[in-house]
């Protein structure tokens, strides 16, 4: 009885088994939004000398030509972003928010990743970047399926998903809509638990949509960005929020809590803001205004002279965003620290070539 049961669940086990290949392999294989990418031609560098802009999204270095061309067509399909972020139109996260304004919560999604589900992602991440790396010479053009489509009645939460970064998307398990009325606060990011390990995406669908579609995609994958910044920057591995008010001599001080030594933000504080840090925890907030005429310099916009918090956020999305590196002034300086970081490269490469994919799909 005991050998036939066992025969049993092994055939059972099998079956299942061969399901969820097949399962796999049709999720997988599947990829209803296609691009067309050019060939390109040359020589490999080594991934190691991506300092130069040829080597910017996720391609191997190919040649300094051919790397460009692809680069171009980058850019060009995330122009809109770029102009959008460095133009007079652009408003920072929080640029109308009012505090006296109560946010009426809407509705809350529980959106925990499975582990199945961040696998996948990630196999057809790692499809996409190896079908464009590994185009060859020659005039006919390579057609690679996106990793995702679009829902036609997508959300922010849909563009969240392809923008973020599996490992970091695994760690949002909540979707909320609140709102505070149009044009204040469009979105952020908090933590729902006490040591950061876990985080709520909360969009305002006022701002976010109008008749059913989005109301600004630039503003919203611009503001996505950010706020991924912060979530970068002040999770569990980088923000030790037992210490809060007790932070060592040195160590930053964030409203979350105390920076761990080797954490984004505290290298970040420690290369831009030792000498103006204690000017700036003196002033009360109309003060704040004021701070950023007298270090214009130092800051990519308004919003980033806020906070240090605001800085690293603003400065990782104008990094990510947009193509502008050159500038000898402490505010571009704060972009080269991030193309300093392998970590942060990988992160942008990501990012921009997901970016590409929503503002093809969104065209």
């Amino acid at each position: 009885m005991f050998k036939i049961l066992k025969t049993k669940g092994t055939y059972i086990s099998f079956l299942v088994f061969l399901v969820f290949v097949g399962t796999w392999f049709l999720l997988v294989s599947r990829g209803s939004a296609t691009t067309h990418l050019a060939r390109p031609a040359g020589n490999e560098c080594s991934l190691d000398t991506r300092t130069g802009e040829a080597c910017s999204y996720g391609f191997p270095c190919l040649s300094v030509e051919t790397c460009a061309s692809i680069e171009d067509d980058y850019v060009t399909t995330l122009a809109s972003l770029e102009e959008y972020f460095l133009g007079p139109a652009y408003e920072s996260p929080a640029e109308h928010s009012n505090p006296d304004v109560p946010l009426v919560h809407i509705s809350t999604q529980k959106v925990h990743t499975s582990p199945f589900a961040l696998l996948l992602k990630k196999i057809q991440n790692s499809q996409f970047a190896a079908a464009s790396r590994s185009l060859i010479s020659g005039e006919d053009e390579a057609i690679v399926s996106y990793p995702y489509q679009l829902p036609a009645n997508a959300t922010v939460w849909d563009l969240a998903q392809v923008i973020i970064p599996p490992e970091y998307l695994s760690t949002v398990v909540e979707y909320r809509e609140e709102s505070d009325g149009p044009r204040h606060m469009l979105a952020y990011v908090e933590p729902v638990d006490a040591r950061g390990e876990s985080w709520a995406l909360v969009v305002d669908p006022v701002d976010a949509y109008a008749d059913g579609v989005f109301n600004n995609p630039e503003k919203i994958i611009t503001t996505l960005v950010h706020e991924f910044g912060h979530a970068i920057s002040l999770n569990e591995t980088q923000i030790n929020r037992n210490a809060r008010g007790a932070c060592a001599e040195g160590i930053y001080e964030a409203l979350e809590g105390c920076s761990y030594p080797d954490a984004h933000l505290q290298k970040f504080v420690d290369a831009f803001w030792l000498d103006i840090l204690d000017e700036f925890l003196t002033l009360s907030e109309s003060q704040k205004l004021y701070f950023y005429g007298k270090y214009s310099d130092r800051f990519i916009n308004s919003y980033a002279a806020t906070d240090p918090g605001e800085d690293f956020a603003e400065s990782f999305a104008y990094y990510v965003v947009t193509k502008q590196r050159g500038s000898d002034t402490i505010a571009h300086q704060k972009i080269e620290h991030f193309y300093s970081d392998p970590e942060f490269i990988r992160i942008r490469d990501y990012m921009r070539r997901q970016m590409v994919v929503v503002m093809d799909q969104l065209k």
